[in-house]
């Protein structure tokens, strides 16, 4: 663990909740900056990872693609798109 950092908490995190979690806690936001969010899914992907932090790197993903967006925005609507596959296959290294 860093120096200053919090302590992680590890949960199954089902993907797909967690993002149309994500995106409703966002939508406010986005309808202000005139952002169409979307997300595509029906995968019932798992990971074990730490909710908050989790929550925190998309959030940082979400307002850096929010900034740049924006300021190339050439027409009235920008569109943020997650698309899930259905299933994931193991790839060896």
């Amino acid at each position: 663990m860093l120096s200053g950092s919090k302590k992680l908490y590890f949960s199954e995190v089902t993907i797909e909740m967690f993002l149309k979690e994500f995106l409703h806690k966002m939508k406010t936001f986005a309808t202000e900056k005139k952002v169409d969010l979307e997300l595509t899914s029906n995968s019932k992907i798992f990971i074990n990872a730490d909710k908050d932090l989790l929550c925190d790197i998309f959030t940082n993903l979400f307002d850096n693609s929010l900034k740049i967006s924006v300021e190339n925005r050439v027409g009235e609507e920008t569109a943020f798109h997650i698309h899930l596959p259905t299933n994931m296959k193991n790839q060896p290294n």
